[in-house]
């Protein structure tokens, strides 16, 4: 994906970063400086483990969407994507 940011000239406008979202990405966004610039965040297909007894382990938490919301500017847009109803259900539920 960062190899097409360079091809079609996006740098400085588009960018992708992979971690575990719930360990480091306030600290990413910090170092980053990302203050107000997220205008767009995507998460998709978060959770393998879907059934209800491992809803702990879920991606999306109360905790992540502060975090987001610290970086993200009024009217950014939050994408999400799921193959199960459920767990699509209970990550708009979050935000």
């Amino acid at each position: 994906a960062k190899s097409r940011v360079v091809k079609h000239g996006l740098q400085g406008v588009l960018d992708f970063v992979g971690c575990n979202a719930n360990v480091d990405l306030e600290r990413l966004l910090t170092v980053a400086d990302a203050n107000g610039k997220l205008e767009m965040v995507t998460i998709q297909f978060p959770d393998p483990h879907f059934k209800a007894r491992h809803a702990k382990r879920r991606v999306v938490t109360p905790e992540l969407v502060l975090t987001l919301a610290k970086f993200m500017p009024p009217g950014a847009t939050v994408f999400l994507q799921s193959d199960i109803k459920s767990v699509l259900d209970d990550m708009r539920f979050q935000f």
